[in-house]
């Protein structure tokens, strides 16, 4: 894969004053900065009402299923199968939705949009980064758990 397509855009760990993670800061393509938390606290909070057993199901079966998810888009994209590219990300988008990850869910937009618009060459690289952000968003869910 060529360093084009990895380079699109970038998203780093912002850090308060004592050293402690923050969010995220998304660098986008244009070079401009978005700050979003990994997880939405009043979303997660919404869940968490629901009672401890029932919202450490929930975050269970959001991780089962979305780890499905990411395995579908990455054969997907390996296929070239822009259909289930689009299917597979709108559900990610709208199961991000409900726990409150809105930086995955914009990143599935993203890919959404590209597959309608035919931007194929970005869709690589935004894999990538519903991959990586997936990987913060488990971390951040299964520290939930605990």
């Amino acid at each position: 894969m060529s360093d084009l397509l990895k380079s699109r855009s970038s998203t780093v760990a912002a850090v308060d004053e004592s050293g402690l993670e923050t969010g995220l800061v998304r660098r986008t393509p244009l070079g401009g900065r978005t700050s979003a938390p990994v997880l939405d606290g009043e979303a997660v909070a919404r869940l968490r009402a629901w009672g401890p057993d029932e919202f450490h199901g929930l975050i269970r079966t959001f991780l089962d299923e979305a780890t499905l998810r990411i395995e579908g888009l990455r054969a997907a994209r390996e296929k070239g199968d822009a259909r289930s590219l689009a299917r597979l990300a709108h559900s990610l988008k709208g199961s991000s939705a409900n726990f409150g990850a809105p930086v995955l869910g914009a990143l599935c937009a993203e890919i959404e949009a590209a597959v309608a618009t035919e931007a194929r060459i970005e869709i690589p690289g935004l894999v990538d980064e519903v991959i990586t952000e997936f990987d913060r968003v488990r971390v951040a869910l299964s520290r939930e758990l605990l």
